[in-house]
């Protein structure tokens, strides 16, 4: 991800504090609510003012309810997460920004509970990310983190992945990739065993970060777990697999096979699939090498020559020259 997205801005660190806070059980009585209910009620009414500090102190009592009520939110989650998300986009940059703020916010409380809003809540903010001030695009990344660590994976996966490719945001993948390389094996299996499912449906989406994604593959190859070793081997073939239909793309566009599937031939030449003594994965980057081989014919050989020997080596072995 690009590194003006990581930036910390002023607005960002004060969300972070908040959190902070939250987790050390910092102010937890200043922030109860004597009659939550009521509390909730009024700040929903803050937020359709045309006034932007009762808006903004309509969200942060949204944050405070979430901290010290949550039970109270929970039962209206649907109706306080439109609120919120129908401020993001506000003309006015601040309330825009304390809206997204927010929405990482209660991402980051109510965890899991917010599984059933990942999706459309990801819709809202992946657009921001694109054509926003760079202040907002920053916490439109920071609260989609917070989306991606904190509901279930697979749906992180399905809201993200979805939403991130309708919105050509596809550096969405940067966190794909984090969770196909988590230190959980079991949250690992399930991002390799999402990835064989999507690539098919995802189509020509995939092939900008296709490489990323089979690099980030080829790493649990060698687990010793069977479960991940075995989901790895699916989803680098459901990805091969899509590859190889290059025949009728390279008879148009030659160029975009050469810039989006060589990568990962290469990739997998350079010893990081091969050393794997499996014979599906060989019979994977064998299948990858003779459709690559069949379209571009000595036009292969040409690329393959500015390699080092051992990949050119690795080339002919699969080719059986």
């Amino acid at each position: 991800m690009a590194d003006t997205l990581l930036t910390v801005t002023p607005q960002m660190a004060t969300g972070a504090k908040r959190r902070e806070e939250l987790l050390h059980g910092h102010g937890q009585k200043d922030r109860a609510f004597s009659d939550p209910q009521q509390s909730l009620q009024e700040a929903l009414s803050m937020l359709g003012s045309d006034d932007w500090e009762l808006k903004k102190k309509g969200l942060f009592n949204i944050t405070r309810l979430a901290e010290s009520h949550a039970e109270v939110l929970l039962c209206r989650l649907r109706e306080i997460c439109l609120a919120v998300t129908s401020e993001v986009t506000n003309l006015q940059s601040k309330a825009s920004c304390s809206a997204i703020i927010t929405l990482g916010e209660l991402f980051g409380i109510l965890k899991k509970d917010m599984d059933s809003e990942a999706d459309e809540v990801a819709g809202v903010l992946l657009p921001m990310v694109w054509n926003s001030p760079e202040f907002i695009q920053k916490a439109a990344c920071q609260s989609l983190g917070m989306i991606v660590e904190n509901v279930t994976p697979a749906q992180a996966m399905t809201a993200l992945m979805d939403r991130g490719v309708k919105s050509r945001y596809v550096q969405i993948f940067d966190y794909f990739v984090l969770r196909i390389n988590d230190t959980h094996k079991r949250v690992k299996e399930k991002a390799l065993d999402v990835l064989a499912e999507i690539t098919g449906l995802l189509e020509d989406a995939l092939n900008p970060v296709m490489n990323c994604l089979v690099e980030g593959i080829t790493r649990n190859l060698n687990a010793k777990d069977p479960r991940v070793h075995a989901t790895a081997v699916k989803a680098l073939n459901k990805s091969v697999a899509h590859l190889v239909l290059v025949e009728w793309v390279y008879a148009r566009s030659p160029e975009v096979v050469q810039r989006y599937t060589l990568p990962v031939l290469w990739s997998c030449l350079e010893n990081k699939v091969l050393l794997v003594r499996s014979a599906n994965v060989c019979a994977v980057v064998t299948k990858l090498a003779c459709a690559l081989c069949e379209v571009m014919g000595t036009q292969l050989i040409k690329c393959a020559d500015s390699k080092p020997p051992h990949m050119q080596e690795n080339l002919s072995s699969l080719l059986g020259w």
